[in-house]
């Protein structure tokens, strides 16, 4: 049996874009007793500075929630746990790839003008 280390009510991150920064945040919201995936639930973010358009820092907004729950897959590398699977993207479950790590407490920056 794998090491969880992602436990119910952490926040996780994931950071992509070519070209531009794109955030996306979740919260954990189950573990499977196995140990090999892992609940979660798309969450909004709060700009807290720069452009809220264009550019800035923003961090998790756990009360806005949208889409439905989705599994993640434990995945762990050179000593380093990381979650993947299809999520969704916007508020009508248009699904993406991606690979979250625990978010760490601090602002993200982003960038949409590409």
């Amino acid at each position: 049996m794998k090491m969880v280390i992602a436990k119910v009510g952490d926040i996780l991150c994931d950071s992509w874009g070519y070209g531009m920064t794109i955030n996306e945040f979740c919260i954990v919201i189950g573990v499977n007793p196995s140990g090999k995936t892992i609940k979660c639930r798309m969450i909004g973010k709060r700009t807290i500075s720069g452009d809220s358009r264009e550019y800035g820092s923003e961090v998790p907004d756990p009360e806005h929630t949208f889409g439905t729950p989705f599994n993640l897959h434990v995945r762990q590398y050179d000593g380093r746990e990381y979650y993947v699977g299809s999520h969704p993207f916007t508020d009508d479950n248009t699904k993406r790839k991606g690979s979250f790590d625990i978010w760490k407490g601090k602002p993200l920056g982003f960038n949409y003008m590409d």
